[in-house]
């Protein structure tokens, strides 16, 4: 699971201003144009000066842009003048223009602290989060606002039970000599426990049932503190007995639908730089071979059809999502955008919610229209039914929110 850390400085810029500051000219806007050695804003020409610095700030920090050429139209820039009006340096960001969708959010629950990973409930009355700040993992009643049930928890390692009728929550219980991975029944907070582990140099990044709730996937960190560590995937079958173990640099899953195929995200290379994408048949333990030609693949999911796959690839500046029909064979470049963009999820048949930008942004994207909605600011979106919930902030007061925003009905 990547970390994501939250960007609590956003970009405030007057788009198409020029301003004095110390003495320093300091333009924010809307790239229009690139011309190669030069922009336009708002139709004026800046050029270049002599080696501007070029950053470019993204959802995980920033990098530094050698060619100006790369800088892409459409993007949101601010950059400072020299004594002539050319540009000394620039910084540039993706940036989507706000429409009315924001204003149509529903604001469910505010924490006072940070919420570093978080899960509603399949009925979508309990929210499960966990706080780093705060070493918690809690339970809240969205309906009544109250705090049900907390543990003292290390890492967000937790998941429902995809049932609506039975309220469970699986989670991560740590001794100094095992882990135990628990289910903790919400109509009468009884506690069982599906699975043991030795506690010794590893610990559980992530928790998760399988769509149907047939399989229960765990990916454990292992390896000792002056060593490098490796992850662990461990499925488990319905209830508790273990399906399968894969010992690799995992850090992506994904599952069809139907629970018919998985496919793995890991690491090729012992220092992170390069990665790879598996599918397996679940039923054989197969892999199923993918003729990729792309560089390091990641970020993939199932298409709804559970007869291919959505992944991603960085080119340049640019993060590209195609989809693989592995079934017939066929690929596809759905779209691409600055990086870098995740949390990907099905809204509709046609459309993909998911966070990108600096600030960042939850965007939509209409795979038939081709077309980017801004939902709002904010941070990993989720879908239950036709909602898409997710972090908002409040840089004011320092807390987090979570947003809720419901299609409109039909």
């Amino acid at each position: 699971m990547k970390k994501i850390y939250v960007l609590l400085l956003a970009l405030i810029f007057l788009a198409g201003n020029t301003n004095a500051y110390d003495g320093e000219k300091v333009l924010n806007g809307i790239i229009e144009k690139n011309l190669g050695n030069g922009i336009t804003i708002k139709g004026k020409v800046f050029q270049f000066g002599k080696e501007p610095l070029i950053i470019f700030n993204h959802l995980y920090g920033s990098e530094v842009i050698e060619d100006p050429r790369l800088i892409p139209a459409g993007v949101y820039a601010r950059c400072r003048l020299d004594e002539e009006n050319k540009i000394q340096n620039i910084e540039f960001c993706n940036w989507f223009p706000e429409d009315s969708k924001e204003a149509k959010r529903e604001n469910i629950y505010t924490a006072f602290g940070q919420i570093d990973n978080y899960q509603v409930s399949p009925d979508q009355r309990y929210l499960a989060f966990f706080s780093q700040e705060l070493q918690l993992l809690s339970v809240i009643d969205l309906h009544s606002q109250d705090t049900l049930w907390q543990y003292p928890a290390h890492y967000p390692a937790f998941s429902w039970v995809p049932d609506k009728n039975n309220i469970i929550l699986t989670y991560a219980k740590e001794t100094p000599e095992e882990i135990s991975i628990c289910n903790l029944d919400l109509a009468n907070f009884t506690e069982n426990v599906l699975f043991k582990t030795p506690r010794s140099h590893a610990f559980v990044e992530q928790i998760r049932w399988s769509p149907l709730g047939s399989y229960l996937e765990l990916l454990i960190i292992k390896g000792e503190d002056s060593a490098h560590g490796y992850s662990e995937l461990i499925v488990l079958k319905k209830p508790g007995e273990v399906f399968f173990r894969i010992t690799d640099n995992i850090n992506g899953i994904d599952w069809s639908g139907n629970e018919k195929y998985i496919i793995l995200s890991k690491y090729t290379k012992d220092d992170y730089s390069e990665n790879g994408i598996c599918l397996l048949d679940v039923n054989t333990l197969e892999e199923i071979p993918l003729p990729l030609s792309e560089k390091s693949p990641f970020e993939p999911f199932f298409a709804l059809d559970h007869e291919g796959i959505y992944y991603s690839v960085i080119n340049n500046l640019y993060q590209e999502v195609y989809y693989y029909n592995f079934l017939a064979n066929e690929k596809e470049l759905i779209f691409k955008d600055l990086k870098y963009l995740t949390n990907f999820n099905w809204l509709t048949e046609e459309e993909l919610v998911f966070s990108g930008g600096y600030e960042p942004q939850i965007l939509i994207f209409n795979k038939e229209e081709k077309k980017f909605t801004l939902l709002g600011t904010g941070l990993q979106p989720t879908v239950r039914g036709k909602n898409v919930y997710y972090i908002g902030f409040s840089r004011e007061y320092g807390q987090n929110i979570l947003y809720k925003y419901s299609l409109p009905d039909d």
